[in-house]
């Protein structure tokens, strides 16, 4: 079993039994109480002065407890369930808790969990240009980099062509002052060869 520390609504359940027969014991829910104790510290009543049976059919033996937000706020519970019915036997439960809503700062006091931030918070223009940089210089396929495709790309969409119905043909950079790429094709123009210059 495991619990939320300082968490309301939470349940804990035990089994009921007989210790004669080692059977469950059903119907028995106003005869169970139980007492808690935290971090090892003096035992008190639950609030809940007597727990919900589960379901006598599917789950016979089963009653679960409903603890409040201060019962549960603790590292270590100790739940002490008792029948005040003959023979029967409750086992108790130990449980160590866990934080549910963690909201602490970081070692530099700059994070902080569960700080709400707009859809659009995070935009191209909170990205600096050196983190822009480290995008387009990141190596996508062989040697060629984001920047370097882009730039082939442009020169093969956009770019000047010549040599158009020729075995060789080549497409320009942008400024027409260098081949980008410079292809070697045949009649229907498959190529054959490739020389790039996404320099």
């Amino acid at each position: 079993m495991s619990l939320y520390k300082n968490t309301a609504s939470q349940k804990a359940a035990v089994f009921a039994y007989d210790k004669t027969t080692g059977a469950a014991k059903t119907g028995d829910a106003a005869n169970i109480t139980a007492y808690l104790s935290k971090d090892w510290g003096a035992a008190a009543a639950v609030a809940d002065t007597n727990p919900t049976e589960m379901d006598a059919t599917n789950m016979p033996g089963w009653y679960a407890f409903d603890l409040t937000q201060t019962e549960t706020n603790a590292e270590v519970l100790v739940l002490a369930p008792k029948s005040s019915t003959a023979n029967v036997i409750i086992d108790q439960v130990q449980v160590f808790t866990e934080n549910l809503a963690v909201n602490r700062t970081g070692a530099v006091g700059s994070v902080t969990a569960g700080v709400t931030l707009a859809a659009d918070a995070i935009s191209a223009a909170a990205l600096s240009a050196a983190a822009v940089d480290e995008i387009l210089d990141e190596v996508v396929e062989g040697a060629l980099t984001m920047r370097q495709i882009l730039r082939l790309l442009l020169a093969e969409a956009m770019g000047k062509a010549t040599g158009g119905g020729t075995t060789s043909i080549a497409f320009r950079d942008n400024a027409d002052t260098k081949n980008r790429i410079a292809a070697t094709v045949d009649a229907n123009g498959n190529r054959s060869a490739v020389t790039l210059d996404a320099s």
